[in-house]
């Protein structure tokens, strides 16, 4: 911040606490650097007003502000606002500001305001509410550890904290929804926010703790068995944001099937060797790369005129499986399958003239439901994905979700529990031939006992086990009469010795290796830089790389050599 700061800086306007307290002396570093460079210090308190004591943050943390904002936390609610600060800053608007507010000659909230203060000092405020979140947070966390999950947690300041979910272990809205459905039908309403309030006493604390210790465990389980899509009695709903014209705000773009069209600037952004435009532009051809977290299909296209990467982004819900045709591409998202094909009309028509080959439009839409679809392809005029809720590989019809055309001879019934972790699929002449699951197991979410090395490869055709002992495999590939893997848990690329089932290792990588395509003797590795959470522990590559050594991004591998080229 001191970089920002200097002589032609007005104000810092900022909100002392959002969730978290800030770290050791940041706000009191704030008011010096203000004080040094002649800004105003500016405190929003609509939040920490009354609430973490009767002076507010400032009062709080001993840090004067030159201006602060209150609301209606003064008045118990009656309309009402209020803006105070220095004497020598405040006395500007008697004389060259023009002051006014909508509520500025109404007695009752003024009269509201001073019976309020009043109790607010008298009955300690302040100090009930840091108690009661306090117990509440405490013992929301304290039950998330008795049980094992390390995907929530409760996280904020006493008088305002908020629940987590880690995206990782299961998608953070159904989390949310479950939790909230299965409150309310105990009592409790609940929007995945404590805001403390004094009227909130024992009894009512005690009953929300024990709806927790109700409602938890049976998180817990839906989220272990991949079932919690299955437990909610109706489809969550998501909040859209609309900016002034009335067009989707990037966070709707980024949260919706289909393809965002108002040509605004993606929230991603990426960066490449020098060497990686003059291979695609060699290979005449364009990579595409599924985001799952930020929710994006990633076109990377060749510039041969600037020799740059053009890095195209367009928005599906949750994409990962990815299956490719002559002009056809196919994008497994979150819900279902969207099939885009390509309209050379179309892209003789885009400007500049004669740039553009081809142009992909979405033609094709099927709702599987969330099956947790991994890896697909095309075989024949089928398209074959890998359902990885249901643990079997399946293809569409027209008629029904997903129809299932295989699945593991250890796997007793299909059933919606994620038994195995089945993700990866192979073809091999046009046919499903391989397959990788994370545990030889029949029971829900069976593989996370034994993750770090119970993954295995498996012969589509002879139920075959071809491979164990290995560390979260995904993304079989036959190519060049060897039958290539990669090991999520190491950050490796190898191939499987089909006599011997021995895994070779030709290069670990600092990620997760998700994703995987050949061209020539070139191999395009995906890599993912996965957050710490229970999926993703006790796994080699999280003991031997630290979070911020973890790379996401693409890899190009010379497999002759295990060389990186780009």
């Amino acid at each position: 911040m001191a970089s920002k700061l200097d002589d032609d800086t007005a104000c810092v306007i900022m909100e002392p606490v959002i969730f978290d307290m800030p770290q050791d002396s940041f706000l009191r570093d704030v008011r010096r650097l203000c004080t040094e460079t002649g800004a105003l210090l500016v405190f929003d308190e609509m939040w920490t007003g009354f609430r973490l004591a009767l002076g507010g943050a400032q009062e709080y943390f001993d840090t004067p502000a030159d201006l602060a904002t209150f609301s209606k936390a003064i008045s118990n609610g009656m309309p009402i606002s209020v803006l105070t600060g220095r004497r020598d800053v405040m006395r500007r608007c008697d004389e060259d500001v023009f002051f006014s507010t909508t509520y500025g000659g109404e007695a009752l909230s003024l009269a509201a305001t001073q019976a309020t203060l009043t109790k607010l000092r008298d009955r300690d405020v302040p100090r009930v509410l840091a108690a009661q979140g306090t117990k509440l947070q405490t013992a929301y966390n304290e039950i998330a550890e008795k049980l094992g999950l390390d995907f929530t947690r409760c996280i904020g300041c006493p008088y305002h904290s908020m629940i987590t979910f880690d995206a990782t272990a299961a998608d953070p809205l159904l989390c949310k929804s479950l939790v909230q459905q299965e409150l309310i039908r105990r009592g409790v309403l609940w929007s995945g926010f404590h805001n403390v309030c004094y009227a909130l006493g024992n009894e009512e604390v005690d009953a929300v703790i024990a709806a927790y210790e109700d409602v938890l465990p049976l998180l817990g389980r839906a989220v272990n068995g991949a079932r919690v899509s299955e437990l909610l009695r109706g489809r969550p709903v998501e909040p859209v944001f609309r900016d002034g014209s009335g067009k989707a705000s990037i966070t709707e773009k980024t949260s919706r099937d289909g393809t965002a069209s108002d040509g605004k600037a993606s929230p991603l952004h990426s960066v490449h060797t020098s060497n990686f435009p003059d291979i695609l532009q060699q290979l005449r051809g364009s990579l595409l790369v599924t985001t799952y977290q930020a929710g994006t299909l990633v076109v990377l296209r060749p510039d041969p005129d600037s020799r740059t990467i053009n890095t195209h982004f367009r928005a599906f819900r949750k994409p990962m499986g990815l299956a490719v045709r002559p002009n056809r591409i196919a994008v497994g998202t979150a819900q279902g399958i969207w099939e885009l094909h390509n309209v050379p009309a179309v892209a003789a028509k885009l400007e500049p003239a004669d740039k553009y080959d081809a142009c992909f439009l979405p033609r094709w839409g099927h709702v599987t439901g969330d099956i947790a679809i991994h890896e697909m392809a095309y075989a024949g005029k089928e398209l074959w994905f890998v359902n990885t809720r249901f643990s079997c590989l399946c293809v569409s019809d027209g008629e029904h979700s997903f129809v299932p055309r295989w699945r593991p001879s250890f796997v007793s019934h299909i059933a919606p529990e994620d038994r195995c972790h089945l993700n990866g699929l192979g073809l091999v002449d046009g046919r499903p031939r391989y397959v990788t699951a994370l545990g030889e197991t029949d029971i829900a979410a069976g593989w996370r006992e034994n993750k770090k090395t119970g993954g295995i490869l498996v012969d589509v055709v002879t139920q075959e086990v071809v491979a164990g002992g290995l560390s979260m495999p995904h993304s079989p590939r036959w190519h060049s009469g060897r039958l290539w893997v990669l090991e999520l848990g190491r950050g490796g690329l190898g191939y499987v010795d089909l006599k011997s089932g021995r895994y070779e290792s030709i290069i670990e990588l600092p990620g997760f290796t998700r994703g995987l395509d050949f061209a020539g003797n070139l191999a395009f590795v995906g890599l993912s830089q996965v957050r710490e959470s229970a999926v993703f522990s006790g796994i080699e590559i999280t003991e031997r790389l630290r979070p911020e050594d973890r790379t996401c991004g693409v890899w190009v591998i010379d497999i002759s050599s295990g060389r990186i080229v780009a």
